[in-house]
């Protein structure tokens, strides 16, 4: 081989040197793209929205699946409404021993190769407009458990194999897993935070944050806000002739009684003692009238039976005001002062006028 043929040889070689840096370079900036931005998300919806839509663009996937271990049910009392809600189709929450013993058998190690359909299928819904030829499964682990999988699917044969950056994607599974728990704490905090103790349902500090939130976007999307301000009707006597241990059985069932019949864009708050209130986005004034009546009747027609035996009598007063927005300049602080003094005359004509019943204050007007 003369000097000429072999300096030329080494050029090549360099140039293929040089090739796989300047590839690498490109595809470590596309791993820290995502990586900060799973870093930089403090909600599940965030980090799901970043999984499933930013991480296929970014790195030319068809689309992702996710998996995770969820025995405790944690992530299902948080992720179950989002899933709902984006329709996520592609999050599976395995709690069963089964369920989870299938998970652990992918192991700890990432694993690329051919799709089969009989040996894949279960890791997630797949369109059927779509064809896939290949897949990745990334294994999430934290303190050196698997708590889930991230799966990516292609139809191209080999877009998955050994110089697919398995350092990238080892160290990206390790700040998925991170994220997600990170995530989870911080939820499980703000539950605690925006819960009250007794009945377990949301507290007054929650409201006022949602209500600031939903008159804004009422305002925002022209459509109605309705507040239902409701009363247990002669609660005091029931302290005073059961004892406060069956006062506080009462208030945790009438809670359950309300969540029964909510729809899940109806909140409900303790919003101090025995009064409660459920915030109704998009929701006119004759439908909360009847959403207020619902709630009145369930409770009025079931009487309570309560952990000493005996079985009590409960009946509700609500009032109800409405907003209907058609100006995305309203003072918003206003509008919920007058929502909330709307629904609480109402509850008080409906309690003078004899309990067990929903009044009215109409529609919010606004000097």
């Amino acid at each position: 081989m003369s000097i000429n043929d072999e300096n030329n040889q080494l050029k090549l070689q360099l140039t293929e040197v040089f090739d796989l840096v300047r590839e690498n370079e490109k595809k470590l900036k596309r791993f820290e793209s995502i990586e900060y931005k799973l870093l930089e998300a403090d909600s599940f919806e965030k980090l799901l929205n970043i999984l499933f839509l930013d991480y296929p663009s970014l790195f030319k996937v068809d689309f992702t699946s996710l998996i995770l271990s969820d025995t405790k049910l944690k992530f299902s009392h948080f992720l179950t409404s989002v899933i709902k809600q984006n329709d996520f189709n592609r999050v599976q929450l395995l709690s069963l021993p089964g369920e989870v013993e299938k998970l652990e058998r992918y192991g700890h190690k990432i694993c690329f190769g051919e799709y089969e359909a009989e040996k894949h299928d279960w890791l997630n819904n797949i369109p059927t407009e779509q064809t896939i030829s290949s897949i990745g499964v990334l294994p999430l682990i934290r303190y050196n458990q698997l708590i889930g999988i991230f799966c990516c699917f292609s139809s191209q044969p080999n877009r998955f194999d050994s110089s697919s950056g398995n350092i990238f994607l080892e160290r990206l599974g390790k700040i998925i897993s991170i994220c997600f728990e990170s995530v989870l704490n911080r939820e499980e905090l703000t539950l605690i935070t925006y819960t009250d103790p007794l009945t377990q349902t949301r507290n007054r500090r929650y409201f006022d944050q949602l209500l600031s939130h939903e008159v804004k976007r009422s305002n925002r999307s022209l459509s109605s806000l309705s507040c239902v301000l409701i009363d247990i009707d002669h609660f005091k006597l029931v302290n005073d002739n059961y004892g406060h241990q069956i006062g506080d059985e009462v208030l945790i069932q009438v809670v359950k009684r309300i969540n029964g019949v909510l729809r899940t864009h109806e909140i409900l708050a303790r919003f101090g003692g025995e009064e409660f209130v459920i915030l109704l986005v998009q929701t006119a004034n004759k439908a909360a009238i009847l959403a207020a009546q619902r709630i009145i009747d369930i409770i009025h027609n079931s009487p309570f039976e309560l952990s000493d035996g005996q079985v009590l009598k409960v009946t509700i007063s609500a009032g109800v005001s409405t907003f209907t927005s058609r100006n995305d300049k309203r003072d918003c602080k206003l509008v919920q002062e007058k929502l909330i003094e709307g629904a609480d005359k109402a509850l008080y004509v409906a309690k003078d006028s004899g309990r067990n019943q929903v009044q009215s204050s109409g529609e919010v007007i606004l000097e």
